[in-house]
């Protein structure tokens, strides 16, 4: 039997975790049963709750950038001067920018992080120009490369409608998407079997960072070396601390989110982290708000389908 606590990490870990490091598709409920070595009952009611709490407020999906013929950059921006302007009017402006597709904002300070979908360098450096110019920064902004798996498949006109409907929808029926693309219900069972195979889009739970008992921390760890870094994320595994969230993709930066109870619960974590051997910088923030910017995405799909 799974203590409620370790499974309450254990589900926030599932909800929080990159969403490419995650099950494509749409994981059954017999699937994250068997990945937490529970019964299907026990995470129903666990769900449950989280719903009720106000916690898990819906589900969404994340499309795989490959889709697009693009890469994703994570982009930290760092705001100190916002002059006349407020923080939601700058968070505004940034997600009016092409290729935003997610954006975290902070308590402890008014910077950002995104998710930006760019086609080549010159494409992203462009768009870094756009971000720094609305954000007023001069100095590079610390970024990487977010690795997703390949797609191994060429989308049709029928996969694309799909798309649109799973990003408008993401519980949509089958029979709700064929009747309004003009196809069968089996046709929709199968391109999105298809599609969830190779891994075209991934399931992702919106949720409510406020609701968590205490204050969810993203801390970003830059490192000088592979090697380093690969000995550092060893050292993450094996640590006590209630990590909920572990991306180990990009280069030479890692990033975790733990739940901290107080500052100074954040501070010794930070200190601990700043200790591994390698480490050249780690960045905290607490987590505010995560939030998907749908826009830009469905109009890179109109065009695929109305050219």
């Amino acid at each position: 039997m799974v203590d409620k606590d370790v499974l309450y990490f254990q589900l926030l870990r599932e909800f929080s975790g990159p969403s490419m490091l995650r099950r494509s598709g749409f994981e059954s409920l017999t699937d994250l049963s068997k990945k937490l070595g529970v019964d299907d009952q026990t995470v129903r009611k666990s769900l449950k709750r989280f719903q009720n709490s106000g916690f898990l407020k819906k589900w969404s999906v994340i499309l795989n950038p490959h889709v697009f013929d693009m890469e994703a950059e994570s982009i930290i921006l760092e705001t100190p001067k916002l002059g006349h302007r407020t923080k939601s009017q700058v968070l505004d402006q940034l997600m009016l920018i092409d290729g935003v597709v997610i954006l975290f904002t902070f308590l402890d300070g008014s910077g950002f992080r995104l998710i930006l979908l760019y086609k080549d360098q010159k494409d992203l450096d462009r768009k870094v120009r756009l971000l720094s110019a609305v954000c007023k920064i001069s100095r590079k902004p610390l970024m990487w490369k977010l690795v997703y798996p390949t797609v191994n498949m060429r989308l049709k006109l029928t996969d694309w409608s799909l798309m649109e409907m799973l990003l408008q929808n993401s519980h949509a029926s089958p029979s709700a998407m064929a009747a309004k693309i003009g196809v069968s219900a089996r046709t929709v069972r199968r391109r999105l079997a298809l599609l969830s195979e190779n891994q075209a889009f991934f399931v992702d739970p919106v949720v409510d960072f406020k609701q968590i008992a205490g204050f969810l921390y993203m801390f970003i760890i830059s490192y000088s070396s592979r090697k380093e870094k690969n000995d550092g994320d060893s050292l993450l595994f094996k640590s006590p601390e209630p990590i909920i969230f572990v991306d180990t993709t990009a280069e030479f930066y890692t990033v975790i989110a733990i739940i901290c109870q107080n500052v100074s619960q954040a501070n010794r974590i930070s200190t601990w982290l700043r200790h591994i051997n390698g480490a050249k910088q780690v960045v905290s923030q607490i987590v505010e708000d995560r939030i998907l910017v749908h826009d830009w995405l469905e109009g890179e799909i109109e065009h695929r389908i109305y050219g």
